[in-house]
């Protein structure tokens, strides 16, 4: 992806990639922290969220200067306190959750089967991506050939796990388009 936006530029292609890859885990964070922000606010909860978007901002600021100070990481010690930052104040939401709320996340669906289903699309996506390099040489053709594999085939993984139904993808946004395409593969 790095080399299709920018080109090939050498070592800050290597770097741009290996944070891109490394810090790619945070999008799952920030997702899950904006989803719990909302329902907290939902239950009219509206400080906790920002409360603990301050507790997580001042462990970031903190890990940072360590990691940046103390440790060989250099720039990838902001990528890992960017990866951070999401992550506490997920859990800090998920345990508010959990004892003013009493929701219990349930884990296997959300996040394990999720997870196979991921790991299963990265492998084919990253399969596919190299076996049409070799075909065609191109960056760009490869991309986009992979990312459609990977689009379709963790479309289907979600119904062949059951991280999914059609109850929950008729409530997407066009859920009732995605629910008759699901249905036909």
């Amino acid at each position: 992806i790095m080399r299709f936006v920018f080109g090939e530029s050498g070592e800050a292609l290597t770097i741009t990639s290996r944070m891109m890859y490394i810090g790619a885990a945070s999008i799952i964070f920030f997702a899950y922290s904006t989803a719990t922000n909302s329902i907290l606010q939902g239950v009219n909860k509206m400080r906790v969220p920002v409360l603990h978007g301050v507790m997580s901002l001042a462990f970031y600021l903190v890990l940072d200067v360590v990691l940046l100070l103390f440790t060989p990481l250099g720039v990838y010690s902001l990528v890992v306190g960017n990866m951070v930052f999401p992550l506490v104040i997920s859990v800090l939401n998920w345990l508010t959750l959990k004892r003013d709320v009493g929701y219990v996340q349930e884990l296997d669906k959300t996040f394990i089967r999720i997870g196979i289903c991921t790991a299963f699309m990265a492998v084919l996506a990253l399969l596919t991506y190299r076996g049409m390099l070799f075909l065609s040489k191109s960056n760009g053709i490869s991309l986009c050939v992979a990312i459609f594999m990977a689009i379709l085939v963790y479309f289907v993984l979600l119904f062949l796990f059951r991280a999914v139904n059609e109850e929950e993808l008729s409530d997407m946004p066009k859920g009732t388009v995605l629910v008759r395409l699901a249905k036909k593969l």
